[in-house]
């Protein structure tokens, strides 16, 4: 979430344009899309968002620690043709996500410090640390993401939404988002 963003008080009424940049469908939650205007957007009708251009109105709350932008009725979301602005993702230490990236695209590399924990029946939670402090890193078994392969000890690179659940995480979006680096 964006220092602006940051500043509106909840319940306010705003309009956010830009790039959907994750479409995160969590079991028993709407789900959080990530608007390049740095406010999430929950949304909870029949058409899935897919990832592209959009412009989005509606009211924003706080939804365990995340600003949530949720709009009134389907007709607040507008999609546009194409795709939108490639979103790079931001590097940052594992120690650093947090209010200052929530929102955003974010990158880190880091050491799984303990066991995977399945987190049924809403996915599955990671801990990655690259010497900063840990973070978690929470996989939603609706992105389809296995990771059956990881396991304590590993390096793991994690690109993902920068969220929160009452803490920071990271939100990974597809497979391809978690990767062991090659060594050399």
């Amino acid at each position: 979430m964006s220092p602006v963003s940051r500043r509106i008080p909840t319940r306010a009424l705003l309009r956010a344009t830009g790039v959907l940049a994750a479409c995160l469908a969590l079991a028993a939650a709407p789900a959080a899309p990530a608007a390049a205007a740095a406010a999430a957007v929950a949304e909870d009708h029949a058409q899935p968002i897919e990832i592209g251009a959009a412009r989005v109105t509606g009211q924003l709350v706080d939804s365990f620690g995340l600003l949530t932008l949720v709009p009134a009725a389907d007709s607040d979301v507008h999609l546009r043709r194409g795709h939108g602005r490639r979103i790079q993702p931001r590097w940052v230490l594992t120690g650093s996500v947090g209010p200052a990236n929530q929102g955003l695209i974010v990158h880190v590399v880091g050491t799984i410090t303990q066991p995977v924990e399945p987190d049924p029946p809403f996915g599955s939670k990671i801990f990655v640390d690259d010497g900063s402090g840990p973070i978690r890193v929470f996989v939603n078994t609706s992105s389809g993401i296995d990771v059956s392969g990881l396991a304590q000890g590993q390096t793991l690179s994690v690109t993902g939404f920068s969220s929160a659940f009452n803490d920071p995480e990271i939100d990974p979006r597809f497979q391809s988002d978690l990767r062991q680096p090659e060594r050399n």
